[in-house]
């Protein structure tokens, strides 16, 4: 989608998506708001093309599947990944 960030974040609230980026911006985005929606997935890698995360994303998809569902920023790692309940 090539909208600002804002109305990116606006769109899946209203609309129960999870926004999935490489960037930070959404996750500043929900730490200045507190809000509780919506989910983010953050992919820092250096190559987040499918061939390269998709194992990666699918594992987490599927073992934060009820974090996500209920408010987290999912954060894939090289090494790792990691989860924060919303609100931040």
């Amino acid at each position: 989608m090539d909208a600002p960030d804002q109305e990116i974040f606006e769109y899946a609230i209203a609309h129960e998506l999870i926004i999935f980026t490489h960037d930070l911006d959404f996750a500043t985005i929900l730490a200045h708001t507190k809000l509780k929606r919506p989910s983010v997935i953050q992919a820092r890698v250096n190559d987040p093309l499918p061939a390269t995360l998709g194992f990666a994303f699918c594992e987490a998809l599927t073992r934060f599947q009820s974090e996500l569902a209920s408010g987290a920023v999912l954060t894939i790692l090289p090494s790792k990944t990691k989860v924060r309940i919303l609100p931040l």
